[in-house]
C-alpha cells in the first residue's frame, strides 16, 4: 500500500505525459526496441535531477513486473549512477567513488555490458573534468569489455562504442574513430536517437575531412544535414551545411562552397553565433580574393575586423592572409608586408599550440598503450595462473586416481594370492589324504601277500612231514621262489610313500648309505 502511494506521489511530481511515454515504451513487444527506447527515454530525462530521480523510481517499480533481465540491469546501473550524483565527497572527482566501487560487483555478476557502461560513464566524467589520462583509462577499458561481446547479440553496446569513438576523434585518432563508428552500421536505427544520428554522422564527416578524404566527408555532411532537417533542428542543419561548404572550399570547389557559406554566415549572424559567423566570413573573403572580387572580400573582412576578438589563432591566419592578398591587389605593399608579419605571428602561435597538442597526445597515447599492455600482461598472467592451478588440480586428481587404482590392484592381488594359497592348501591336504589312503590300501595288500606266504609255508612244512604230495610241494616251492613284490609294485609304493612322507628316502640314504635295496624295502614295511 505504501509503495502505491509513493508511485502516486511521483506521478504528481513529474508531468503526466512523461510517465505516459514510459508506459508506452514498456508496452513495446520487441525486446531490443523496448530496450533501446528505454535507454533513450532515461537519457533524455537526465536533467533536472528531481524529475530524473522520480522517473527512475517509477520505472524501477514498473520493470519489476516485467520478465526483462536487460531492463532490470539497466535500472541497477541508473540507480548506481543516481547515487554518484548525490554522493557528498570532499571533491567533485570523488563523486565517481560509488560507480568505481560497483564496477567489481558488475564483474562478479558477469554483466559485461553494464561493467563497460560504468567504465564509460566514469571515463566521460574524468575527461570532462580535465583528468584526460584517467578518463581514457576507463574508456579504453570500456572498449575492451564491449569487444568481448557480439554486437548482433548485444546491440546495446553501440552507444558505448559511439561514445568511445567520439573521444578518439577528440584525441586525434581519426582512423580508430572511423573503425568504431563503422561497427554500428548494421545495427537497427532505433538504438540511436534522432539527435545522435546527425551529430555522429557529422563527426564521421569530420574524421574523413581530417584525412583529406573530401568526397566521403561531403557525403556524411549531406547525410547529417538531411537528418537534422528531418528533426527540425535548423542550427545543426546550418552547421552541417557550413561543414560541407568548407570541405568544398578545401577541395578547391569554390563555386560549390560559396552559396552554403553565405547562408551559414547569414544564419549564424542572425542567431548570434558570432564565432561561427566570423569563421564563415573569413572563408568567404578568401574565396572572393581567389576570384579577384576584392570588394566583396573587403566587406566580409570588415565584419571580421569588427569581431576579431572572437577569432582564434587559426582563424586569424586566414583573416590576415586575406588582408594581405587584398593589399597586394591594391598595390599597398607596405601594408601587405605588415599583414604577412601578422600571418607569421599567428602561424607561430598555432604551431606552438599544435606542438603542445601533439606532445600531449603522444604522451597520452603512449600512456594508454602502455597501460593497455600492462592490462594485457595482467590478464595473461591471471590466465596463466588459472591454467597452472587447473593443471595442478588435474594432476593431483589423476595422481589420486592412479594411487587409488594402484592400491586397489594391490588389494586384488593380495586377495587373489590368499585365495590361491588357501586353495593350494586345500588341494595339498586333499592330495595328502588321498596319498595316505592309497598307501594304506597298498600296504594292506602287501600284508595280505605276506600272510598268504606264511600260510603257504605252514602248509609246505606239513606236507614235508607227511611224505606225500610231491607235486604239491614242487608247486609251492616255485611260488615261494617267485617275487611277491614286483618292481612296478615297489615303484608305486615308493611314490605313494614319498607323497605322504616327503624326503624320507633321501634322508634314509644320507644317514644309512650302506643299506641294500632289500633292507630298504624291509624298513618300509
Amino acid at each position: 500500500m505504501r509503495s502505491t502511494f509513493t508511485i502516486i506521489g511521483l506521478y504528481l511530481t513529474v508531468s503526466l505525459p512523461v510517465f505516459c511515454q514510459l508506459d508506452s515504451i514498456l508496452s513495446i513487444k520487441d525486446y531490443a526496441e523496448r530496450h533501446a527506447s528505454f535507454i533513450n527515454y532515461i537519457e533524455d530525462n537526465y536533467q533536472p535531477f528531481e524529475a530524473y530521480d522520480s522517473i527512475l523510481r517509477v520505472a524501477e517499480f514498473k520493470i519489476k513486473k516485467l520478465n526483462d533481465d536487460k531492463l532490470k540491469q539497466e535500472i541497477w546501473f541508473y540507480n548506481q549512477d543516481r547515487k554518484s550524483r548525490t554522493y557528498n565527497g570532499p571533491t567533485l572527482l570523488s563523486s565517481m567513488t560509488p560507480l568505481i566501487e560497483v564496477v567489481e560487483q558488475a564483474r562478479k555478476k558477469s554483466w559485461t555490458y553494464i561493467e563497460a557502461k560504468l567504465c564509460a560513464r566514469i571515463g566521460n566524467f574524468y575527461h570532462a573534468q580535465g583528468q584526460t589520462q584517467a578518463g581514457f583509462e576507463y574508456l579504453v577499458k570500456a572498449l575492451d569489455l564491449v569487444n568481448q561481446l557480439d554486437i548482433k547479440k548485444y546491440p546495446e553496446i553501440l552507444k558505448i562504442i559511439d561514445n568511445v569513438a567520439v573521444n578518439y576523434y577528440i584525441f586525434g585518432d581519426y582512423v580508430t574513430a572511423l573503425s568504431l563508428f563503422k561497427k554500428g552500421m548494421g545495427v537497427a536505427p532505433y538504438w540511436r536517437n534522432k539527435s545522435e544520428r546527425y551529430i555522429l554522422t557529422n563527426t564521421i564527416g569530420l574524421c574523413y575531412q581530417k584525412q583529406m578524404q573530401y568526397d566521403s566527408a561531403i557525403y556524411y555532411y549531406e547525410l547529417a544535414h538531411y537528418n537534422a532537417r528531418e528533426t527540425g533542428n535548423e542550427f545543426w542543419a546550418t552547421l552541417t551545411m557550413g561543414n560541407r561548404a568548407y570541405c568544398h572550399y578545401l577541395a578547391g570547389n569554390y563555386d560549390e562552397a560559396l552559396p552554403p557559406l553565405l547562408k551559414d554566415f547569414e544564419l549564424s549572424a542572425q542567431w548570434g553565433e558570432v564565432g561561427s559567423a566570423v569563421n564563415a566570413a573569413m572563408i568567404i573573403a578568401a574565396i572572393y580574393v581567389e576570384k579577384n572580387n576584392l570588394t566583396e572580400a573587403a566587406k566580409y573582412l570588415d565584419y571580421g575586423i569588427e569581431h576579431q576578438s572572437f577569432l582564434d589563432a587559426r582563424q586569424k591566419i586566414s583573416y590576415y592572409t586575406s588582408l594581405n592578398q587584398i593589399s597586394r591587389q591594391k598595390g599597398d605593399y607596405r601594408q601587405a608586408i605588415s599583414y604577412l608579419d601578422s600571418v607569421q605571428k599567428y602561424k607561430d602561435i598555432a604551431a606552438i599550440t599544435n606542438n603542445d597538442g601533439i606532445i600531449r597526445n603522444a604522451e597520452l597515447k603512449l600512456y594508454l598503450e602502455k597501460h593497455k599492455y600492462d592490462l594485457e600482461l595482467l590478464e595473461s598472467e591471471k590466465s596463466r595462473q588459472i591454467t597452472l592451478r587447473n593443471a595442478v588440480l588435474v594432476i593431483i586428481c589423476l595422481l589420486g586416481i592412479i594411487a587409488g587404482l594402484w592400491f586397489f590392484n594391490i588389494h586384488l592381488k593380495r586377495k587373489r594370492a590368499l585365495e590361491l594359497a588357501e586353495q593350494a592348501k586345500v588341494d595339498a591336504f586333499r592330495e595328502l589324504e588321498q596319498a595316505k589312503k592309497e598307501l594304506s590300501n597298498f600296504t594292506a595288500v602287501i600284508k595280505e601277500k605276506n600272510e598268504l606266504i606264511q600260510s603257504v609255508k605252514s602248509e609246505l612244512s606239513a606236507l614235508e612231514h607227511s611224505n606225500h604230495g610231491e607235486e604239491r610241494i614242487k608247486n609251492i616251492n616255485e611260488l615261494l621262489n617267485s617275487s611277491i613284490l614286483t618292481e612296478d609294485d615297489w615303484r608305486e609304493f615308493k611314490s605313494l610313500f614319498d607323497r605322504v612322507y616327503p624326503g624320507f628316502f633321501v634322508r634314509l640314504q644320507e644317514k644309512l648309505p650302506h643299506l641294500t635295496q632289500a633292507e630298504v624295502r624291509l624298513l618300509h614295511f
